[in-house]
């Protein structure tokens, strides 16, 4: 006869499997519980510390990574990405990349010291207003052609009457 494990959950945890439990605080730590034991524990802020803990509960097989998906707020493939990173590169792999710029600015000291210089001329204003004052390339026109008229120079003469043959073969030309 098999003996089902007690449900022994901290208080004001929220059951993630049968025996697993996940209490999170109101920074941003939190506590993971199996069959009464805490198991996993991380602090506000440890982003890493969390991330092993998903990631372990997975691999011990107390719970899918659905459901570990599901209690930590992410994504089943962010929870299987955790799981490639931590295999190729420790609990290091699991620290977030940092956010933004990556690599040194590209703006030397001698461009922003040139750019202080225009600006303080009045350069970027007068740049601006020029670019204002420029009118756009004039448009043609969107007029249909008057009736009978010819549309265009290879209309047959035929199709036009016969007083304004004279003056769409004027307009072709000219």
């Amino acid at each position: 006869m098999r003996q089902l494990p007690l449900p022994l959950l901290p208080a004001g945890a929220a059951e993630i499997a049968p025996g697993v439990g996940l209490v999170t605080g109101a920074g941003g730590g939190g506590l993971v519980s199996v069959h009464g034991l805490a198991t996993f524990a991380w602090d506000a802020g440890d982003e890493a510390g969390r991330r092993l803990a998903a990631v372990q509960l997975v691999r011990l097989r107390a719970v899918s990574q659905a459901q570990a998906a599901a209690a930590f707020g992410v994504d089943p493939v962010t929870v299987w990405r955790w799981d490639q990173a931590l295999a190729a590169g420790g609990v290091a792999g699991l620290v977030p990349a940092r956010r933004g710029p990556k690599g040194a600015s590209k703006l030397t000291p001698e461009l922003a010291a040139r750019i202080r210089e225009l600006e303080a001329a009045g350069a970027r204003d007068a740049a601006a207003g020029a670019a204002r004052r420029r009118r756009p390339p004039a448009t043609r026109s969107r007029r249909r052609p008057r009736r009978g008229a010819a549309p265009h120079c290879d209309a047959p003469a035929a199709t036009v009457r016969a007083a304004r043959v004279g003056r769409a073969l004027s307009r072709c030309r000219g």
